[in-house]
C-alpha cells in the first residue's frame, strides 16, 4: 500500500506543474475590442506566440501594433492572407490632414510593409524630381489620386491653400522603407502622408476611400 501511495504522489508531483504550464492563461482573450484575436497574436504577455509580443498588444481594449516610431491602432486582421490594417493617428485622410512624423516597422519583427498606396503630401515642388538613391519614386501614371485628394477642404491643415498644385504631392507606390525601416518624410522633404488600402468603387472621391496601411506578417516554427 505504501508503495502505491508513493507512486501516486510521484505522478501528481510530476504532472501537476505541466498542467499549469499548458493551461489557458485566464488573462488571454479571444477578442480585443471588436477584433478577433487568434494565434499567432495574443492580448498580452504569455498569450499567442512570443515572436509577436510586444509588437501586438491590447491595452485598454485597443489592439495596437507597436514599433520604434510609435503605436498604431489595428482596425482589421485577415488571418487567411496574413495581413492587418493599421490607422496611424498622425496619418492624413480626406477629413483631417496634418503634419506627420516618420512611420516605420522594426526590422527584427515578423512584420513587413504590405501593398498600400502612399501619397506624400505637402512636398517641396516639383515632386517629379523626388528621388531615392538616384531613382524617381513618384508614380506619375497615378497622379490623378493627388488631384482628387487635394480637393479635400482639410488640406489647409498642411498649411496648403485650397486646391493646391498637385506637384506638391507624390504617389509613392510601391512604397518602401529606408535602412532604418522608416518612411523618412524629412529626407523626402514632405510634410505629411496618407495611405490608401482601397479606393472602393470611387476612384475620384477621396471621401469614400479606405485609408490605412497594410502590414503583412510571417510566422514560422524554428
Amino acid at each position: 500500500m505504501e508503495n502505491h501511495l508513493s507512486f501516486i504522489f510521484f505522478l501528481i508531483s510530476f504532472f501537476a506543474p505541466w498542467c499549469c504550464i499548458f493551461a489557458i492563461n485566464p488573462a488571454c482573450r479571444t477578442t480585443c475590442g471588436s477584433i478577433d484575436v487568434k494565434f499567432p497574436f495574443g492580448t498580452g504577455y504569455g498569450c499567442g506566440s512570443p515572436r509577436f509580443y510586444p509588437y501586438v498588444t491590447c491595452p485598454k481594449d485597443q489592439l495596437l501594433l507597436n514599433t520604434h516610431t510609435g503605436s498604431y491602432p489595428i482596425t482589421s486582421i485577415s488571418y487567411t492572407t496574413s495581413a492587418l490594417t493599421i490607422t496611424p493617428p498622425s496619418m492624413s485622410t480626406c477629413s483631417s490632414m496634418q503634419q506627420s512624423p516618420n512611420i516605420g516597422l522594426d526590422w527584427a519583427s515578423p512584420f513587413e510593409l504590405g501593398p498600400s498606396t502612399f501619397l506624400l503630401l505637402s512636398c517641396t515642388p516639383p515632386t517629379s524630381s523626388l528621388t531615392v538613391k538616384g531613382s524617381p519614386v513618384c508614380d506619375t501614371s497615378s497622379s490623378h489620386l493627388c488631384d482628387s485628394f487635394y480637393t479635400c477642404p482639410s488640406v489647409i491643415g498642411l498649411s496648403l491653400p485650397f486646391f493646391p498644385p498637385s506637384n506638391t504631392c507624390c504617389v509613392y507606390s510601391p512604397a518602401n522603407f529606408n535602412s532604418k525601416g522608416e518612411l523618412d518624410l524629412r529626407v523626402l522633404k514632405c510634410g505629411g502622408y496618407t495611405s490608401i488600402v482601397s479606393l472602393e468603387d470611387f476612384p475620384t472621391d477621396p471621401n469614400q476611400w479606405q485609408y490605412g496601411g497594410r502590414v503583412g506578417w510571417e510566422f514560422w516554427v524554428a
